[in-house]
């Protein structure tokens, strides 16, 4: 029986092809030893990057690579005592070769034309190599990776994609949770989605808000002491009064509450101070 006859007739299972996969080609230990531990000539380096982008090293193999050569920077840094959340010399060197490493190998594999009509040549050294190739990815308007560099009007769009998709989400989930009722007329079907919608949105803005507002308050008693966050509060204070043309966001009575509020949980120090003398009280004293 043939292989395909035992196959048709279940007797076998199909052969699956083998999948595809890039051989490794670059490693971020490799980058770490080659141009952060080791004191390379600028041409070694040089002629380092000139192999793999022969060999056909792709753009998400060279970002992998990078991207792990400064984490093997970080953890060398912290072995040696310097604080995880505070640049250390091994990972300020490796961020400085990501940046050069990637946009010298973009130029030489995305704008070699470009690079060429730059000067750039075999005796070309590191640093150098790094200016050429911004210039180069420039004039080929392109990104490291390849891809072209976006026009403004593309920037616009999809700013504008990007701040119009809560409301799109609205509309889809209003869609959904407000099915058309028996001989209910599409215009005021379209009316009662429009409702849900803006009640979705204006509830997902209270949620953001209310998260961000949490984040940036967590954020405020860990980093900063009692004096710093009083003088904060006292300048936001002050500049929204000054939006809103000497009028205050808020109520006495609204504002007396959240600064007591704050007091409470440790967050600002209230200290009472005299009250300034009015001009007739000045005269009598």
């Amino acid at each position: 029986m043939s292989a395909t006859n035992a196959v048709s007739e279940n007797k076998m299972e199909p052969v699956q092809p083998a999948p595809q996969t890039q051989q490794l080609l670059v490693t971020g230990q490799y980058l770490y030893e080659n141009f952060v531990q080791a004191g390379e000539e600028q041409k070694s380096r040089m002629n380092l990057i000139r192999d793999l982008v022969a060999k056909g090293a792709d753009p998400q193999q060279v970002k992998g690579a990078t991207d792990e050569m400064v984490k093997i920077a970080i953890k060398k840094d912290v072995a040696a005592g310097v604080d995880e959340k505070v640049r250390g010399p091994k990972r300020a060197t490796a961020m400085n070769v990501r940046t050069i490493f990637q946009t010298v190998y973009g130029a030489l594999k995305f704008a070699p034309n470009q690079l060429q009509q730059i000067g750039f040549d075999d005796n070309t050294g590191w640093l150098e190599a790094a200016v050429m190739a911004k210039k180069a990815l420039n004039e080929a308007k392109k990104v490291w990776q390849g891809f072209d560099v976006q026009t403004e009007q593309q920037k616009e769009q999809k700013a504008l994609q990007k701040a119009r998709k809560p409301e799109t989400e609205a509309m889809l989930e209003a869609t959904k949770q407000t099915p058309r009722s028996p001989n209910e007329s599409f215009l005021s079907w379209q009316q009662r989605i429009s409702d849900k919608a803006a009640q979705l949105v204006e509830s997902a803005q209270k949620e953001a808000i209310a998260e961000n507002a949490l984040k940036l308050y967590e954020y405020c008693i860990k980093k900063y002491d009692r004096p710093v966050i009083a003088a904060a509060i006292a300048m936001l204070n002050a500049h929204f009064k000054e939006e809103a043309n000497g009028q205050a966001e808020l109520s006495d009575e609204e504002a007396t509450a959240l600064l007591a509020q704050a007091e409470k949980d440790g967050t600002v120090e209230v200290t009472e101070e005299p009250a300034e003398q009015t001009e007739s009280e000045e005269q009598h004293a």
